[in-house]
């Protein structure tokens, strides 16, 4: 048995691609289906870490689990991480390949073609139905030679496409038919249907815009997704947190104001996605030295070039607004890249992110970090021995980079079992206890340790206690948000006719022809 496919692309990047994928997964889950989500190439620095050690985009481990399914290497085959110098850190089925200028990423497109035809050839042999996310837009004719990820990988798996297209970003019509009219026919012919998405109001107020863009195209627009308050799912880039707020608010209104430094290679941002749905937290984004001043604690996230970010606060004197904080009593946290900058020193001896050898720090931790070949990626349960947290907590490493408490002044942050019996110590508090920093990414997301710091914060600043909030877990509320739009998408959209007798043996597909034809 092969499995169906029904592909989802989009007019351009941040239309709603990677949550309707989400949201076709956990209908289809719910039906009894067998289903997987797919995207052949992505370009994000939001990226977790399977259960088997391989490493994908941030959005398409959130749709395995909309599928009911641990996420695996496969379900994104090719994740391109962008670096300083336009060099792209890349991985090919959830495993390290290297950092690879332009030249050797054109020199590599056969190898990822081999790459994403495999890896859907192993999901289809195992699933009934696979749900495919293309990556940006995908009527970029500059592209279309070299495109894997949009109708290449349609036309691979036969998959039948539905096209999406944003309302709130405007011109939604001329975007729908500009993406369907700059493709080719065999192109044209195989989008089924049209999507717009984020309706505010009633379908009347399109006026007669649906049936001529089916007059023009003899595409129908098949689903008017509404826009849906107060919902949010895993960012799948630092992009789609830049429309929070930038500094803090005006006047204190009660609530534990969070900095979180604005890297221009901020990797990982949903680290910080769990404080954005605490109703006793402001968090904002600081670009300028100004904003840090604001705070009541800082947190420098993940970046996927140290060296470089380092050099963009010094340009910006976020480096002397930060040390000027602690140096307060304030609170600072730093997440993966940021711990390494919280260091006295960052060494890359041999490239492995930049050209730039060595990147002095904050030297806010007693800590240097080296920059190895081998890239860590592991799941991780440690005991915290944190200021304000003493107990387990999940998380997941992806860094390069190895870091050393360079002699006293410092403790570390988590112990866990090692090698050899040796007790592995994590990450470093600093003497003072107001500053730490650790590899783990999705620490907030443990909620004993998310209020604990919460907690920590409210008391370091003088903020009065806050209510008692007992509501759900984060990973409860992430299942209820992904029902919720599940629900909201399956009034809005009948999958039925282009996912027809799914329990059938699907069609054989070009695939797995004899001829074996790439992408």
């Amino acid at each position: 048995m092969r499995a169906r496919a029904l592909m989802v692309l989009g007019t351009a990047s941040g239309v709603g691609k990677s949550a309707l994928v989400a949201a076709f997964c956990r209908i289809l889950h719910r039906k009894g289906v067998r289903v997987a989500p797919f995207k052949a190439q992505n370009i994000s620095l939001n990226s977790f870490v399977t259960p088997d050690g391989k490493e994908i985009g941030r959005s398409q481990a959130l749709q395995a689990r909309a599928a009911g399914i641990p996420p695996e290497g496969d379900m994104n085959p090719v994740l391109l991480k962008p670096e300083s110098g336009r060099r792209m850190h890349v991985l090919l089925g959830g495993e390290p390949l290297g950092a690879l200028g332009e030249e050797a990423l054109r020199a590599a497109h056969g190898r990822f073609a081999d790459q994403i035809r495999d890896s859907y050839g192993r999901l289809a042999a195992r699933f009934e139905v696979i749900v495919m996310e293309g990556m940006g837009g995908a009527g970029e004719i500059n592209l279309f030679e070299r495109d894997l990820a949009n109708f290449r990988a349609a036309e691979m798996a036969d998959a039948a496409v539905i096209l999406v297209g944003n309302i709130e970003a405007g011109g939604v019509f001329a975007s729908l038919y500009g993406t369907w009219a700059l493709c080719p026919p065999g192109w044209q012919s195989r989008i089924s249907a049209f999507v717009i998405n984020q309706l505010r109001g009633k379908a009347e107020s399109l006026g007669g815009g649906p049936a001529a863009l089916l007059e023009r195209t003899g595409v129908p627009v098949a689903s008017l997704v509404p826009h849906v308050e107060d919902f949010r799912l895993d960012a799948e880039d630092a992009l789609d947190l830049d429309r929070l707020p930038a500094g803090p608010p005006p006047e204190r209104d009660g609530r534990v104001r969070i900095a979180v430094i604005r890297l221009p290679h901020f990797a990982n941002s949903t680290d910080i996605e769990p404080f954005l749905e605490d109703k006793g937290t402001h968090l904002f984004l600081a670009r300028r030295a100004d904003d840090v001043s604001g705070a009541d604690a800082v947190i420098l996230p993940g970046s996927k070039c140290v060296a470089a970010d380092m050099a963009w606060m010094r340009e910006n004197g976020l480096d002397r607004a930060v040390a000027a904080f602690a140096e307060k009593k304030g609170v600072v946290a730093g997440l993966c890249g940021g711990y390494q900058m919280l260091g006295l020193r960052v060494l890359d001896p041999h490239g492995v992110e930049s050209p730039e050898r060595e990147a002095r720090g904050l030297g806010l931790l007693p800590v240097k970090t080296t920059l190895e070949g081998e890239k860590i990626l592991r799941r991780v349960r440690l005991r915290a021995r944190l200021p304000f947290f003493d107990g387990e907590a999940e998380g997941y490493e992806i860094h390069m980079g190895k870091s050393e408490r360079a002699g006293s002044g410092a403790s570390p942050a988590f112990f866990g079992p090692g090698s050899g019996g040796v007790s592995r110590e994590e990450g470093a508090v600093s003497e003072d206890r107001r500053v730490f920093g650790t590899y783990l990414h999705g620490l907030f997301e443990n909620d004993g340790l998310r209020n604990a710091f919460l907690g920590w914060v409210r008391d370091s600043a003088g903020l009065p206690e806050a209510a008692s909030r007992r509501g759900p877990s984060f990973r409860e509320r992430r299942e209820a948000q992904l029902e919720r739009w599940a629900d909201v998408v399956e009034r809005s959209f009948d999958l039925t006719p282009y996912i027809p007798n799914i329990s059938a043996e699907a069609t054989s597909m070009r695939l797995f022809s004899g001829s074996r034809k790439k992408i």
